[in-house]
């Protein structure tokens, strides 16, 4: 990340309950460059825009954490990523 930009964030969260608290979290902390996703093939396909930080659901309807979390790190080698779940068995 450059200094004096804002973090590209991508968000990918299925709950809309869910997604709508982190954006507004992040509104609320002035990080307002992010870009948020509802499953996983439209996240990947974005991944070429390189964000710096990705929220992301563990438990996803068309993927789950671990996978995501491998093609993630085949495109992008250093990036920050925070992973989620209220599952209980992880």
């Amino acid at each position: 990340m450059k200094q004096g930009k804002f973090p590209l964030i991508f968000i990918i969260e299925d709950n809309p309950l869910f997604l709508r608290m982190i954006e507004e979290h992040l509104k609320q902390n002035n990080l307002v460059n992010f870009k948020s996703f509802v499953n996983a093939n439209d996240f990947v396909e974005e991944l070429y825009l390189k964000p710096d930080i990705v929220i992301m659901d563990y438990e996803l309807g068309d993927s789950d954490g671990i996978d995501l979390l491998n093609k993630i790190n085949n495109r992008i080698k250093h990036i920050n990523v925070i992973m989620l779940t209220n599952s209980e068995d992880i």
